[in-house]
């Protein structure tokens, strides 16, 4: 019976999932079972990240793992040993499970037993290197992005609905799309005007709208990230985590600072009434639209026909929350 050559694949982004490198791990793999006289077993792992990765997001190689347990998996392919793991820890409980089961790794490069002292050795200096050769990559590619972040250049990845990528020969900037920027004024129109997200993304789904990642149905979570977003009134703020920096550049803009406004105070009212809504038993005509001129905070209401009290009056200082608030309200 034949020895079967587990090839397990996996690319370091979802990105590339779609492009040349699981194609090439593949084929090379098998070329490699044929050579050795084996069969061959494929575990594609797809587009996941080695570098902070705990074994939680990698279903494909727990299931190896106790594959391994099993006996079932004796020869495992990889590209590259830095497709286990460039995580320390990681890649210390991998090598662990195949010294444990006697599980010999293939490469393109050449055979490596881990029962042997010295093949042990060498995979853990590899292991070491690769853990070096990612952080160099990622510091290179963070200061690549900084600097062109800092000459106004797109930070990387989706841009937001209403903006479309053109690329100058150096690097790309954002651009308003035409199309789906008409969209997005409507957006914030509608809904400074009191209509709902619910009414909203009903016309959008009617007039076959497509998000920005191609869906037909829209999130109301992602209409809200949309309304809270700066970048729609020409501001693009860009904070680097190491260097404690942020870049504030200017970018098309869609959203007039004045609408802008108007869509930030209804939304902040309509959290602020969401708490009441959803305690209140009794109706009250006028509550929804009353503010106090004090604290502009919504009015509530109250009433006690025992004592004959049916009023609109200032709550906040009623509310559990009065040792966290910085103002008190000033009408007394």
């Amino acid at each position: 019976m034949k020895a079967t050559l587990h090839l397990y694949l996996r690319v370091s982004s979802s990105i590339q999932v779609e492009g040349t490198s699981l194609k090439t791990q593949k084929e090379i793999g098998i070329a490699l079972a044929k050579k050795l006289g084996m069969s061959y077993e494929i575990h594609n792992e797809g587009g996941k990240s080695s570098a902070k990765d705990d074994l939680e997001n990698r279903p494909i190689m727990m299931n190896l793992l106790k594959l391994m347990d099993k006996g079932i998996v004796k020869h495992l392919y990889v590209w590259n040993t830095d497709r286990l793991s460039r995580n320390q820890i990681t890649w210390y409980s991998i090598r662990q499970k195949m010294v444990k089961n006697e599980v010999i790794l293939y490469t393109p490069k050449g055979i490596h037993n881990p029962q042997d002292d010295m093949e042990n050795m060498i995979l853990g200096i590899l292991s070491e290197v690769s853990q070096y050769d990612n952080k160099i990559r990622t510091e290179r590619s963070r200061l690549g992005k900084f600097e062109k972040v800092k000459m106004n250049y797109w930070r990387g990845g989706d841009c937001a609905f209403g903006f479309k990528l053109e690329h100058d020969g150096v690097g790309n900037k954002l651009a308003e799309n035409k199309e789906e920027s008409k969209w997005v004024k409507y957006i914030f129109s509608e809904y400074s005007k009191g209509k709902t997200l619910i009414e909203i993304r009903g016309v959008l789904e009617k007039n076959k709208i497509r998000t920005r990642r191609g869906n037909k149905l829209w999130s109301l979570g992602s209409m809200q990230v949309m309304l809270k977003n700066e970048l729609y009134k020409g501001i693009a703020v860009y904070f680097d985590k190491k260097s404690k920096q942020t870049i504030t550049n200017t970018v098309p803009q869609i959203i007039s600072n004045k609408l802008f406004e108007l869509v930030s105070d209804r939304r902040k009212q309509l959290l602020l009434r969401k708490g009441q809504m959803n305690r209140t038993e009794k109706f009250y005509l006028f509550r929804d639209f009353l503010i106090c001129g004090g604290c502009n905070s919504p009015m509530g209401g109250k009433i006690k026909p025992t004592i004959n009290v049916n009023s609109y009056y200032c709550p906040i200082t009623e509310r559990k929350f009065i040792k966290l608030m910085k103002e008190m309200c000033p009408v007394k």
